[in-house]
């Protein structure tokens, strides 16, 4: 079974928790960890994906939305039978993954995802607007294409901000001396 890129970094990501919480006698509270990580995903997503926040469905979204797509201007250009019915069902499936992306991205409530959102979401009603579902343009799903990798560049910058701000808070937590470890005063006998 082939866990693919996203996958490994998840399980990576799982991998370096486990670690610290091992090597951790301190406890980070959950308001801390909410300042450091954003609020938890809604309680109507499955138990699996609420570690995640979505980010990594999102951006699989997105990215094959920016594949088919691209898959949609070549086809373009290398014309062929049926070319442009080909290319309307691309750029169909491009607009499923936008869906698929608002969704996950729906999860979350914090501010910044809210607004990753609203650009995904502003990307896919553009698509449907510029009538590029019912008769595709080269230049239409150029357009498309450029907004796509502009909204998925956006969303996986964010992503590896919110994995760094993890990352520090484990650096801090590693470096600080643990309460056990710290020399206990001698207690003053009473006069």
């Amino acid at each position: 079974m082939s866990l693919g890129r996203y996958g490994k970094l998840f399980l990576m990501f799982i991998d370096m928790i486990a670690t610290a919480v091992e090597n951790s006698p301190l406890k980070v509270g959950e308001e801390r960890l909410r300042a450091i990580l954003g609020p938890r995903p809604s309680p109507s997503l499955p138990p699996g994906r609420r570690e995640a926040y979505c980010y990594e469905c999102a951006t699989s979204h997105l990215g094959i939305a920016k594949v088919t797509l691209r898959e949609a201007l070549e086809r373009f250009d290398r014309g062929g039978r049926d070319a442009l019915g080909v290319v309307r069902e691309k750029v169909w499936r491009a607009y499923e993954e936008l869906l698929g992306a608002e969704d996950d991205l729906r999860a979350v409530s914090d501010r910044r995802i809210i607004e990753l959102h609203n650009k995904v979401e502003d990307v896919r009603k553009w698509l449907y607007r510029s009538g590029a579902l019912a008769e595709p343009t080269r230049e239409a799903v150029a357009e498309a294409l450029r907004r796509v990798s502009e909204v998925s560049e956006e969303v996986y910058r964010e992503l590896e901000a919110r994995k760094e701000r993890f990352l520090e808070l484990v650096r801090r937590l590693s470096s600080q001396p643990s309460q056990s470890s710290q020399p206990s005063q001698p207690s003053k006998a009473p006069s």
